[in-house]
C-alpha cells in the first residue's frame, strides 16, 4: 500500500521536525536570553501559524503525510467571492448586507484560529491569513469549518445570520482599513 518512498518522505518528515523542536529546546535551555526572547515573541506577540504552515509546506511539503494516497485533485464544492448590498461601519469594522441565508466566503487563504463568541458580534470565526492579517467573520449563524482549520480563498465559512456580516481586519492586534480589503 505504502511505498518506501513515501515512508523516506514520512520519516524525514518527522527527524526533521524532531531536530528543530530539539534545537529549540537545547537553546531554551542553554541561553536566558534565548529564552526570554523565543517566550517574548511565542507569547506576547501575535505569530501567525498560517505564515510557518505556509514555509512549512513551501520546504517540507504537505504536512499530512501520504496526501497523495488520499487526496486525488479534488475539486472545491464551494469557491466564492464576497458579495454584499451595502456596507457600514460597525465598531472596529464593517457590517454587510447580504442576501437570505447567504453562504459566506473567506477571503484569504490562512489558518482558523478562533470559532465562538465574541461580544458585541456573536458567533466569529478567525482566520490568521498568510498574508499576517487576520480576518474576523462575526454574525454567522452555523460556522462551517472548524478550529485549526487550513482554509483556501473562497472557502465557507458559514452562513450569515439576520441578512448581515462584520467584518474585522487586524495586523498585530491593530485594526485595519477595512476598505482596504473588500
Amino acid at each position: 500500500m505504502f511505498s518506501k518512498r513515501h515512508a523516506l518522505i514520512f520519516l524525514s518528515k518527522i527527524l526533521f521536525c524532531t531536530i528543530i523542536t530539539l534545537g529549540i529546546l537545547i537553546c531554551i535551555k542553554a541561553s536566558p536570553t534565548f529564552k526570554t526572547n523565543f517566550y517574548q515573541q511565542v507569547f506576547e506577540r501575535h505569530i501567525s501559524f498560517a505564515e510557518i504552515n505556509k514555509v512549512y509546506e513551501k520546504y517540507a511539503g504537505f504536512s499530512i503525510p501520504f496526501k497523495d494516497l488520499f487526496i486525488k485533485d479534488v475539486e472545491p464544492v464551494f469557491n466564492e467571492n464576497l458579495t454584499y448590498h451595502d456596507k457600514s461601519k460597525y465598531l472596529d469594522g464593517v457590517k454587510l448586507t447580504v442576501d437570505e441565508n447567504y453562504l459566506v466566503p473567506t477571503l484569504t487563504e490562512g489558518l482558523v484560529i478562533f470559532v465562538g463568541e465574541k461580544d458585541n458580534y456573536g458567533k466569529t470565526v478567525i482566520i490568521s491569513g498568510s498574508n499576517g492579517i487576520d480576518v474576523w467573520y462575526s454574525n454567522l449563524d452555523n460556522p462551517a469549518i472548524g478550529l485549526y482549520e487550513n482554509v483556501q480563498k473562497g472557502d465557507l465559512v458559514g452562513s450569515a445570520k439576520d441578512n448581515y456580516i462584520y467584518l474585522v481586519f487586524k495586523k498585530d492586534g491593530q485594526v485595519l482599513n477595512y476598505e482596504e480589503y473588500l
